[in-house]
């Protein structure tokens, strides 16, 4: 009963993280394809990968691996 309830919280959280997921590409596709970033855009996905990380930890735990996340802060990822 307690790991039927932990996989169906884990497939809930599974689904939230796919739509952050698709506001995230959303927010990339604006600032790298149109060069017209939000301006809320930036801080909210910085805090969007932090919190997908700590969602899929769960998940990664009962498929026994890992959340990778690489995160840099400052400065600009275009030359």
């Amino acid at each position: 009963m307690i790991l039927r309830t932990t996989h169906a919280i884990n497939r809930m959280v599974g689904r939230i993280v796919a739509v952050l997921a698709g506001v995230i590409v959303c927010g990339v596709v604006m600032r790298w394809t149109f060069d017209a970033p939000k301006r809320w855009a930036f801080g909210l996905l910085r805090h969007l990968r932090g919190f997908c990380v700590i969602l899929l930890g769960g998940e990664a735990l009962r498929h026994q691996s890992h959340v990778r996340s690489t995160c840099r802060s400052g400065g600009s990822l275009r030359a």
